[in-house]
């Protein structure tokens, strides 16, 4: 699949109760101010709230992969990382597996690899 032209839908989204939706907890996820949803039902609170956090959470996620780096009193330390196959490095600090993790956060939510 390409995934280079696509993009999800532009944040802040919102999580909205949907009050007398049959029975349930039932909630959805807006995009807009008009109620436009990007997700039109989820069950439960926190599902949704999760959900709509989303792009937030990318942004965030894209600016500490950006900033990682490792400590002061890491046996790795010379730099930002310098090898280019960032996953092969490991580091005392743990800022590598932070950036793995982030990397992997972020081409998951941007389809370039598939959920386990």
């Amino acid at each position: 699949m390409d995934t280079k032209n696509k993009t999800h839908t532009p944040g802040p989204w919102k999580a909205r109760y949907i009050p007398h939706y049959g029975s349930g907890d039932v909630w959805c996820v807006d995009w807009s101010a008009d109620q436009e949803e990007v997700v039109e039902i989820c069950h439960g609170e926190a599902n949704a709230r999760l959900i709509a956090a989303a792009p937030a959470m990318l942004a965030a996620l894209k600016e500490a992969k950006r900033h990682a780096g490792c400590s002061e009193d890491c046996d790795l330390v010379s730099g930002p990382f310098f090898n280019e196959r960032k996953e092969d490095l490991t580091c005392s600090c743990g800022a590598m597996h932070l950036y793995r993790e982030c990397a992997t956060a972020i081409a998951l939510a941007e389809g370039a690899i598939n959920s386990p």
